[in-house]
């Protein structure tokens, strides 16, 4: 069979650049990211075409995601060999391996046959199942070159990293020096050097300070005994904080327990999606969090930490919040993402994922919520039980500008996108669909006169600020921006930030900036939304339109209602917890403490 009636399906940027250089016949050109069509020849970018990756596909995606999680941690949860933090690492791996299975699946379609690019060119797949083998192999971030196959030993080392070497002499010297650590404290357990909200600075000018103990998780071979030599100099240094490393030991009996789990699993695309690296990925990690468990409560045990705290117990945070659970010590999670409840079914499921892996009840003792709507989100997935242990924290709005600079209204596009790797449908954006309304933007705003508009992106390897420029219309006044300023300092000059799924957004309202939800599809709100243009006497905190024609009329009322008018308390008062409700000194103050106080009771976000 002929080339010429293949789809040729480029899943990375150098596929893109082997097409350009062998030109295989192909009727068409798929191209899986924005960064992977940027690499194509600009003649070639006739042939290429859209991922045929509809709203009904992000729905079906869901569905069958939610299904195979259902049987499969089901079945985990009745195996002995698997503690809670392993299933939950293993929730959050598995969940993002069946959402690219379902994708991938969506996108090949029925009509075949496709040209997949391997080791040695090309290779003609002429049924969906084999074709779709041949692609998940070719997207493994773990995957050797060619067929995607890699030794156990060689993906364990990849994975998880090396465990150090004389083990034992290891641990004994690691935990002779949390032992010396334990008086010199109070300590704080986290897994990042800093806390979020500038809550270190608060509990470093305590008396006496507290200091961080950062854990690392992954092995360093070696390296580990040079990271404990680093300890004992920034200890003697008083450094506010300390990182020593934990070392996983061999659980073989997790991996057994993973396949039988595995075996629960009914849909066929699912088990034969799954290759033989995402297989051995699931083993070595589940290996990996129940090795390490027995070595993170050692090391808890040794320092007696006066609690632990995290911004989410997701992957192998759970493994240290549930070795700390296990020894009294209290678990804070104090997280920052923006978690909306929202009114669709499609999307309450992964609501409750996303709440789950940030907030996993029974892995933390303290949920700390800053935004009423995460608090909302939280009530309909956490039991009373979780729901007594949370609280609220107010961050202060942003200050109200003194009057409007000069020039065009500032309009800014800030919002995000799930890739391949960590991808959650519906909810999110794909990097084709976040580019898809990019380019709407720029169509429909950047000849106005009266609107500077600004694409402001994550440098992301599917859709970084370089492929934006490369690919956006080149009509138009606008400009393109990576994150190099801080999304705050960016606030201060921008009359309307438009997005479609970002924290980003609760952000802009917080900062008293108006939002427009905009994306290539009404498939999703983030939030609650007006849809009709406001005037300067009747306002809103966010609009929303689902039409491209509509983005102009829309955006230009709004400049014009809210420019040099920032949101006022009352535009606000949904995104924020009332004035008297603890803020980050008092959540300070109440760790220091070892109890949170109660709160006022906040307004409920619908």
């Amino acid at each position: 069979m002929s080339h010429a009636t293949a789809i040729a399906i480029l899943p990375k940027p150098e596929d893109a650049e082997r097409f350009n250089r062998e030109r295989p016949e192909a009727r068409a050109i798929l191209a899986l990211s924005p960064l992977v069509l940027a690499k194509l020849d600009p003649d070639l970018r006739a042939l290429a075409v859209t991922e045929p990756f509809s709203d009904g596909d992000h729905a079906r995606c869901v569905a069958r995601g939610a299904k195979a999680l259902r049987q499969v941690l089901g079945a985990a949860r009745r195996e002995a060999a698997l503690r809670p933090g392993t299933i939950h690492s293993l929730h959050l791996n598995l969940r993002h391996m069946v959402h690219r299975i379902g994708r991938t699946w969506a996108l090949l379609g029925d009509e075949g046959p496709w040209l997949i690019p391997d080791e040695g060119g090309w290779t003609l797949e002429r049924s969906r199942e084999a074709a779709h083998r041949a692609l998940l192999l070719r997207l493994s971030p773990y995957a050797a070159k060619g067929a995607g196959q890699v030794g156990e030993t060689a993906l364990r080392r990849r994975h998880v990293g090396k465990p150090p070497p004389l083990p034992a002499l290891f641990r004994l010297l690691r935990n002779l020096l949390l032992r010396s650590l334990r008086a010199r404290g109070p300590w704080i357990v986290t897994r990042a050097r800093n806390l979020i909200f500038g809550l270190e600075k608060h509990l470093e000018h305590r008396t006496p300070p507290f200091r961080r103990l950062v854990v690392q998780t992954a092995g360093l071979g070696l390296g580990a005994y040079k990271a404990l030599l680093t300890a004992v100099r920034h200890d003697r240094a008083a450094a506010a904080h300390v990182a020593v490393p934990l070392a996983a030991y061999p659980a073989p009996a997790a991996r057994e327990a993973v396949d039988r789990a595995l075996a629960a699993l009914s849909d066929p695309v699912v088990r034969q999606g799954l290759t033989s690296v995402d297989l051995e990925i699931l083993r070595c990690d589940a290996e990996h969090c129940e090795g390490l468990y027995d070595d993170a409560a050692a090391a808890i045990e040794a320092l007696a930490p006066h609690c632990f705290i995290s911004r989410q117990n997701s992957g192998h945070h759970a493994v240290v919040a549930e070795a700390a659970g296990a020894a009294g010590v209290p678990r804070y999670v104090v997280n920052y993402n923006s978690l909306v409840p929202h009114g669709s079914a499609v999307a309450a499921e992964i609501h409750r994922y996303l709440c789950d892996m940030r907030m996993p009840a029974g892995l933390a003792d303290h949920f700390i919520m800053w935004s009423p709507r995460i608090a909302a989100l939280a009530r309909g997935f956490h039991s009373e039980a979780d729901q007594r242990r949370s609280r609220p924290l107010r961050l202060e709005p942003g200050v109200p500008a003194a009057s409007r600079r000069e020039g065009p209204y500032r309009v800014l596009h800030a919002s995000n996108f799930a890739h391949w790797a960590i991808y959650f449908p519906w909810v999110t954006e794909t990097s084709n669909e976040f580019l898809a309304s990019a380019a709407a933007l720029v169509r429909q705003l950047s000849d106005l006169d009266e609107i500077a508009l600004t694409i402001r992106s994550k440098p992301k390897t599917e859709c970084g600020p370089d492929v934006l420029e490369a690919l956006l219309p080149r009509q138009g006044r606008y400009r393109v921006t990576g994150t190099k300023q801080p999304y705050i300092e960016a606030l201060a000059d921008v009359d309307l930030v438009v997005g479609f799924m970002s924290t980003t957004l609760e952000e802009a309202v917080l900062h008293r900036v108006p939002v427009l939800l905009w994306g290539p599809t009404a498939r999703y709100l983030h939030f609650p939304a007006r849809r009709t243009p406001p005037s300067e006497t009747d306002r809103a905190a966010v609009y929303a339109v689902t039409e491209e024609a509509a983005l102009a009329p829309m955006v230009t009322a709004i400049c014009r209602a809210h420019a040099g008018r920032p949101l006022t308390d009352a535009e606000i008062a949904d995104f924020v917890w009332p004035v008297g409700t603890p803020g980050v000194p008092e959540l300070a103050e109440a760790i220091a403490g070892g109890a949170l106080p109660a709160a006022p009771a906040a307004r409920a976000a619908a």
